[in-house]
């Protein structure tokens, strides 16, 4: 018996009775996908090589294309109705959902899941017209009842308690970057997989994921020998690769060995693979599985160039390149095959293979650059609340019930900085162009559209960081711990506290230079508020408006790398203004006398002056 923590949001108990139903041909038949070493199409009961000529994907004929930022890739849709009954407008709507920070509703979506997946498959099933499919207790097809197992899935799989802006949302968010519902269907395929599995958020299994990762992960037992868990770190099965050749050929196009720990920066897209392709392996061929494993792959992010100068998308190519997938006679790829039956690695004639792997790699490139299209959108409000819902996934403790201290809101705000200037360091190897798709102009306006946004989110956590510097301080001298304080109240510290937050209408105000993007932003505030961070931040404002954004550098500067009594960085850099301000809020969130708060100021050099206090 095994018993695993699962998270909230597991599988619905029909759809997990399904899915078993949905999975049961499959696992029965993969052990016999080796044959004299080689790996061959999984195109009927018994995964038996195909008898007719090619149906490898590399005649991909389609008659409809999409263009966008990442390029110019095929369509899969012959007639509306078979892309689902939900317009754009719907998957627009649902791709907002992503940064809101509340649980996805389950009814909304998994029948758009199951709708993609049903039109996705279909379409690549008519790639593939000499290719059987295994039959299903109740439908030849792959309709609603194959699909919705899955969706649930793919659902629960995106809807754990950690998950904000890898949510279910983040699904629609990404095929809207890609194109929307109408997209190539192997494209929405690796849209609708590619983070079914975050092992670095959710740091659990869901009892169903360890299902369908059984063989793949290296377990280990209690001492009493009646529950298994994965290995810590996370690793490769010693067997994994000889049992199971769908995930010899997963692990070939990630690089991935037998029994290595797994490299943690591809964990999540390595074991998102082995699900998506294990479950779609009973409808699709050999040659599609692996080229969902390779769009997968695309989506590690943030990868530098290697020692050779070769980018991910090349180190892709050399690992696609001894992959043979056998489409066709048997006879024919069996003479062209050289391994031993001894081999982990899928192995085939090159007929085509070629036009198969330059397809593979553009559609894999289209994925990496829609995945990262919340970088280098054009759109400042939704690159904010994309930055902003992530930032939880990265710090488990700004959930903390009650939320964060004062403490840790100023050390996150402070390791923001690190991060942004990380991803200004990955820019120029961030987007993916093969083979002249998407054009090098159009891959160079990604980047400097990130760039552009970069700055701005420097510019705005700045003044941020100052922010919670200033606090920090200020409760310091007040004698107070910040790591003892609930951070939150201290966000919504304003100039006038009788309003209780700016309005985007009120033309009052004295923010007159709102053309200054950063200025805007902290008045008026971003476009979502986050349940641990208000959208406006007065405080913010007014301390940009004070000193200016050289000034708020200046301060931030000296506070990083001059520690030294309480007070130091109030008398460097807040005016009397600030300081009103401050000792207004003290009253309120501390609960501190007036004339307490004043000796406090005093004592530290910090006085009033005429009714305001300033910095002496």
């Amino acid at each position: 018996m095994r018993n695993h923590d699962t998270h909230r949001g597991g599988l619905h108990p029909v759809a997990r009775a399904l899915l078993v139903l949905a999975l049961a041909f499959p696992i029965v038949a993969k052990h016999v996908l080796v044959d004299a070493g080689r790996i061959v199409e999984p195109v009927g009961p018994g995964y038996t090589i195909n008898s007719s000529s090619s149906s490898s994907s590399s005649n991909n004929n389609i008659n409809s294309t999409h263009t966008n930022a990442t390029g110019t890739f095929p369509g899969p849709c012959p007639s509306e109705n078979d892309c689902g009954t939900s317009g754009r407008e719907d998957y627009r709507r649902l791709s907002a959902l992503h940064t809101l920070g509340e649980d996805s509703p389950r009814d909304l979506f998994v029948p758009r899941i199951s709708e993609l997946l049903q039109s996705s498959v279909r379409g690549l099933l008519r790639k593939h017209p000499s290719s059987k499919v295994l039959p299903r207790p109740r439908d030849a097809a792959f309709g609603s009842d194959e699909a919705d197992p899955i969706a649930e899935a793919v659902f629960a799989s995106m809807n754990t308690g950690g998950r904000l802006f890898h949510s279910t949302g983040h699904v629609f968010s990404v095929l809207e970057n890609c194109g929307g519902p109408s997209a190539d269907p192997m494209l929405v395929l690796m849209v609708l997989f590619h983070d079914v599995i975050y092992y670095s958020v959710d740091a659990n299994f869901l009892e169903f994921q360890l299902d369908l990762l059984e063989g793949v992960l290296a377990l280990v037992e209690d001492e009493d020998g009646d529950d298994r868990r994965p290995s810590e770190p996370l690793a490769l099965s010693e067997t994994a690769t000889r049992e199971d050749p769908l995930v010899a050929a997963v692990a070939a196009v990630f690089g991935v060995e037998e029994g290595a720990v797994l490299p943690g920066k591809a964990t999540n897209e390595f074991l998102s693979a082995v699900v998506a392709t294990r479950l779609l392996s009973g409808w699709l061929p050999l040659s599609d599985l692996v080229r969902l494993a390779a769009g997968i792959e695309a989506t590690i992010p943030f990868r530098p160039v290697g020692p050779s100068g070769e980018t991910a998308l090349g180190a892709l190519h050399d690992r696609l390149s001894p992959l043979v997938l056998l489409p066709g006679n048997g006879a024919a790829a069996a003479a062209a095959t050289t391994t031993t039956t001894t081999s982990t690695r899928p192995t085939t004639t090159e007929a085509n293979h070629e036009e198969w792997r330059t397809e593979t790699l553009r559609l894999a490139a289209a994925m990496g650059n829609c995945d990262l299209a919340s970088l280098s959108t054009p759109d400042r409000d939704y690159f904010l609340d994309s930055t902003w819902s992530i930032i939880p996934e990265m710090n488990r403790g700004m959930l903390a019930p009650g939320g964060p201290s004062l403490g840790a809101y100023r050390d996150e705000f402070l390791a923001m900085e690190h991060r942004t200037a990380f991803l200004e360091g990955a820019v120029p190897h961030m987007f993916h162009s093969y083979g002249g798709v998407p054009e090098e102009a159009s891959v160079e306006a990604m980047r400097a559209r990130t760039r552009s946004n970069l700055g701005l989110e420097f510019g705005y956590t700045q003044v941020r960081r100052l922010q919670l510097l200033v606090l920090t301080d200020f409760v310091e001298v007040l004698g107070e711990d910040p790591w003892a304080l609930p951070g939150l109240p201290f966000l919504s510290i304003r100039e006038d506290r009788d309003n209780d937050r700016h309005s985007e209408d009120d033309d009052n105000d004295d923010d007159d230079d709102y053309d200054d993007e950063v200025l805007r932003y902290l008045s008026r505030g971003r476009k979502t508020a986050f349940p641990w961070d208000p959208a406006a931040s007065p405080l913010g404002a007014l301390l940009y408006r004070t000193l200016g954004r050289e000034g708020v550098d200046a301060s931030v500067e000296l506070a990083k790398n001059h520690r030294g009594e309480p007070g130091d960085l109030l008398r460097a850099c807040v005016q009397g203004a600030v300081l009103e301000v401050l000792a207004g809020a003290a009253e309120d969130l501390l609960g501190k006398p007036r004339a307490e708060i004043e000796r406090a100021l005093g004592h530290h050099g910090l006085v009033r002056n005429g009714g305001a206090a300033a910095a002496s």
